[in-house]
């Protein structure tokens, strides 16, 4: 009877190993993962924001440059023009890419956000991270509307842009360029809306990653991190 008792025992304890070797890997954690993906997306979405308005800043230069050129200088800079508006339709492009590719990002991690709050058996903790999570989707919510926004106004002056290049084909001369005064001082105030809206992303952004930090980063260390001495 004894002897029953200890293998009994024994078998128990092997048991109880087995279910604490698993105990965890049973409960899905691709949210931290995933949050670390969404950081460096938001992070590599500014960045093509950055140098799609870079594109349109020298496209503009090259507008100006066209408007005030020389006889001698203006089939040069209308080519130049005509070449840049392409250089920022294909940028603008890129950046709509970019766009759709931190939604889906931002989509994957509140869905796997979701799901772990279901693992947990304290209601106080649950509610904080559903607290956090309904912060987070908010503050991602401003941020793409941001965005989406910008590329909007990109598009807008691209349009502009295509008018001009389309105008200047047939009226380019004195008094031609005369008439645009109006059509000028419109596309500044858009260059400077677009400006500031930029700069608004850029520090909704960093502040959204900011917030979003706080949970311990998953990503396996290159071999090449690991110590000498080892």
């Amino acid at each position: 009877m004894k002897n029953r008792t200890v293998i009994a025992l024994v078998s128990a304890l092997a048991l109880s190993a087995c279910q604490s070797d698993s105990y965890m890997s049973s409960i899905s954690l691709t949210g931290a993962e995933s949050r670390n993906d969404l950081s460096s997306s938001v992070e590599a979405t500014v960045g093509e924001q950055k140098r799609c308005y870079e594109e349109f800043v020298e496209a503009h230069s090259l507008l100006v440059k066209l408007q005030g050129a020389t006889d001698e200088e203006v089939d040069r800079s209308y080519i130049e023009l005509r070449s840049q508006v392409d250089e920022c339709a294909r940028s603008m492009q890129s950046f709509g890419e970019r766009i759709l590719q931190v939604e889906n990002d931002a989509m994957t991690l509140f869905l796997g956000w979701e799901v772990e709050l279901d693992e947990f058996r304290s209601d106080i903790m649950r509610e904080h991270s559903a607290e956090r999570l309904k912060s987070a989707q908010s503050g991602f919510a401003l941020l793409q509307d941001e965005l989406t926004s910008v590329h909007g106004q990109m598009s807008t002056l691209l349009d502009s842009h295509r008018d001009y290049v389309l105008y200047f084909n047939h009226n380019l001369n004195g008094a031609s360029v005369d008439v645009l005064e109006r059509e000028n001082e419109r596309f500044e105030e858009n260059m400077e809306t677009l400006a500031s809206a930029c700069r608004l992303v850029e520090d909704d952004a960093a502040t959204f990653v900011t917030r979003l930090d706080g949970a311990p980063n998953l990503a396996p260390r290159p071999s090449g991190d690991e110590s000498d001495g080892e």
